[in-house]
């Protein structure tokens, strides 16, 4: 490939193949077709890294599924039998794992390099979900949360390692990221729509073994992408490992650092959650009890929820870019949430139209409060910090997950608590994000400037998850 300048052809063109000089050499590097430049490399990339969370995120939103089989027993004996509370302490264990795991994740990154970090945590994530089919066959409880446990964690650091390699091979790319988000939830869009008809007639174990083996296809999505980004190492294309990471460290000194704006941002982003993801965790009963929806009906509502965003997170970063005022936005956005749980309580929406309405209001709060972030902390913290909101944010869900639990197993089928439940929280939440706008506009009112931002801002959700890690440093790894 890099033949003595007197042996390379004339004009730059070989049989097809073309030839380039490389960065700062006075020769030429021949060109195939799976150069890191050329178009096919760039989607082989794209495309298995959206794969890496496809199989675990497809895998995340099994009991939620099959609440059912979960809570209950049916009339054949198919079912755990777990109750509400236990159901709902196996979704608190996972978003505790996934929390703590997202703030180490960036150390275990460099401890280990980004491929071998791939393999490792798309073999936890198996191995987890392994662990607690194992444990519903048994009958075992402790090896069933043990095995979420162990899911939640590897999912966490695979989501982190996922956004990194798009940073590195995409840089602030909004087409790149918003690709991989729309692989990824297309997990449990499929999840919801196609569980319960398997689960009918497979059986629920057997369905479990399935979700187990769809999520084990990150592995193989982890190898291929180790591969294909070894196969690059050497090019001149590259410009440094993508192992190779500039990381700040957590400390009590960064941590004292953040402006009051973003912890109240912190608390809006974690009622928001708390309210949300516990709600979708049990609207498949609720669906089913109250509304009389059948099993699939009623899988096929929650995931409206998914399916939204399917549709709307592609385009809200280019819109925010466009227009900005993220804080009046993520307010008018979470003010809703109080308001369809008011609507989803008394039964004045379908359920189909119910929860499409929550998909897109979380979408637009969740890309507003994510990629804000960056505005009002140090750029070299940033990362930092948004890792922290987003361990926060996992806390605060666990926690509202055994509150949930707690409610539904002190008093079952009374979901008008619930819902003033989820209804304080979203209204809390809105409050929080008030005090925000009128935090910054005190001060320099980043959140709602009227201007074209930096692409590289507008990541939504887990994009920017990557802990002490720059958009600066991102930049000049990629360039």
């Amino acid at each position: 490939e890099n033949r003595p300048m007197a042996e390379r052809p004339a004009g730059g063109f070989e049989h097809g193949r073309v030839y380039t000089r490389a960065p700062g050499e006075s020769g030429w590097t021949r060109k195939g077709c799976f150069h890191p430049s050329r178009f096919l490399f760039r989607a082989s990339i794209l495309v298995f890294n959206g794969l890496l969370t496809f199989g675990p995120a497809f895998y995340y939103e099994f009991p939620s599924a099959l609440q059912t089989y979960f809570e209950s027993v049916d009339s054949n004996g198919s079912g755990l039998d777990l109750g509400p509370f236990f159901y709902n302490l196996l979704f608190a264990v996972y978003a505790w794992s996934y929390g703590v795991t997202i703030l180490f994740s960036g150390a275990i990154m460099e401890r280990f390099g980004a491929r071998t970090s791939f393999l490792l945590c798309s073999t936890l994530c198996f191995s987890g979900s392994v662990a607690s089919v194992i444990g519903a066959e048994q009958s075992w409880y402790p090896m069933l949360l043990a095995g979420r446990g162990l899911f939640g964690a590897g999912l966490g650091a695979l989501s982190v390692a996922q956004q990194k390699i798009v940073a590195y091979w995409f840089g602030s790319s909004r087409g790149a990221f918003a690709f991989v988000q729309v692989v990824s939830r297309a997990g449990p869009v499929m999840n919801f729509f196609a569980v319960p008809t398997i689960a009918d007639s497979k059986g629920f174990r057997t369905t479990l073994w399935i979700g187990a083996v769809v999520c084990g296809s990150s592995m193989v999505a982890a190898l291929l992408v180790g591969l294909i980004d070894y196969s690059a190492r050497s090019s001149p294309y590259r410009k440094a490992d993508m192992s190779t990471v500039a990381r700040r460290a957590l400390s009590a000194q960064l941590i004292s650092s953040l402006p009051v704006a973003f912890w109240l941002l912190s608390g809006a982003t974690m009622l928001v959650y708390a309210s949300l993801f516990p709600f979708i965790a049990n609207s498949n009963i609720m669906l089913q009890t109250r509304d009389n929806l059948t099993a699939q009906q009623a899988a096929a509502a929650a995931g409206m929820y998914y399916a939204v965003f399917l549709l709307v997170a592609p385009f809200m970063n280019i819109i925010l870019t466009k227009v900005g005022r993220r804080g009046l936005i993520a307010m008018v956005s979470t003010c809703c949430a109080p308001l369809l749980f008011v609507l989803a309580w008394q039964q004045l929406l379908p359920p189909l139209a119910t929860m499409a309405a929550f998909g897109v209001m979380y979408t637009v709060t969740a890309a507003c409060v994510w990629s804000a972030v960056p505005m009002f902390v140090p750029e070299d913290a940033a990362g930092t910090a948004i890792a922290l909101m987003g361990f926060l944010q996992m806390l605060a869900t666990g926690c509202s997950s055994l509150v949930v639990g707690l409610i539904r197993n002190s008093l079952p089928g009374d979901w008008a608590t619930l819902f003033i439940y989820f209804t304080a929280c979203g209204g809390s939440a809105a409050v929080a994000l008030l005090l925000v706008n009128i935090t910054e506009s005190h001060e320099a009112n980043r959140l709602n400037i009227h201007q074209h931002q930096p692409s590289d801002q507008n990541v939504a959700e887990t994009t920017s998850l990557l802990p002490g890690r720059s958009r600066a440093s991102t930049r000049n790894s990629v360039n």
